[in-house]
């Protein structure tokens, strides 16, 4: 079996046999796109390092694409991430969830050093930092990112996720890959909420809540 999804994952990450045109767009331009980004190195220079490089500019590029407006990233921890989900365009809205306070000073500072630093920059960054995702009403986001490598999201958060999601959002989840992670990516996959599915290199899970897509999960 083993085998078998290797090899299916392998076929499938260059699209072939992959019907659907949304996503064998999304495989060839968005999770394999050959192209690179200023963005990158420029955010290199200033944080020195980034120890979850693939992930973060995989968020970049699905912003880059889908031009979300309004976005929620759950568990930033210091920030990094957050300069590639906020570098594509100057109008995006993000909304913070993060439990462990002492990670949010070091995020502000990271978030508002790099962007006042841009010679683009021309407004504040409207940013918003909360530590539960109870803190959250009345609101809807277009795009959710979640870094599980942080901390764990029961099964009662998941339903809050879906609560807070437009009728067109999309998440963005990573190390689905780890024991306890599996089995809520499972939920997710299985979800009749969730339309198309991405388990990208058995790492990264993607998820598509539009109801216009038939159902389909697909390993790449």
């Amino acid at each position: 079996m083993s085998v078998f999804k290797w090899l299916l994952r392998k076929r499938q990450s260059k699209g072939h046999g992959v019907h659907s045109p949304f996503a064998f767009e999304l495989i060839t331009k968005v999770l394999y796109s050959p192209y690179s980004y200023y963005a990158f190195s420029d955010i290199i220079k200033q944080v020195g390092h980034d120890q979850d490089k693939e992930y973060n500019q995989l968020s970049y590029r699905f912003v880059n694409h889908f031009k979300p407006g309004n976005i929620m990233e759950v568990n930033p921890g210091k920030g990094v991430g957050s300069l590639y989900i906020l570098s594509p365009s100057a109008d995006i809205n993000c909304t913070f969830i993060e439990s462990s306070v002492e990670n949010i000073p070091y995020a502000k500072e990271i978030i508002h050093g790099y962007f006042h630093s841009r010679d683009h920059y021309s407004k504040e960054r409207d940013v918003f930092f909360n530590s539960s995702l109870d803190e959250i009403t009345f609101e809807k986001f277009d795009a959710i990112f979640i870094n599980l490598d942080c901390e764990d999201i029961s099964l009662y958060s998941l339903e809050r996720l879906f609560e807070l999601s437009s009728e067109n959002c999309f998440w963005v989840i990573n190390h689905i890959n780890k024991k306890l992670n599996k089995q809520l990516w499972r939920h997710i996959v299985n979800d009749a909420r969730t339309g198309i599915t991405f388990d990208f290199k058995n790492r990264t899970g993607i998820a598509f809540l539009r109801p216009v897509y038939q159902k389909e999960n697909f390993s790449v």
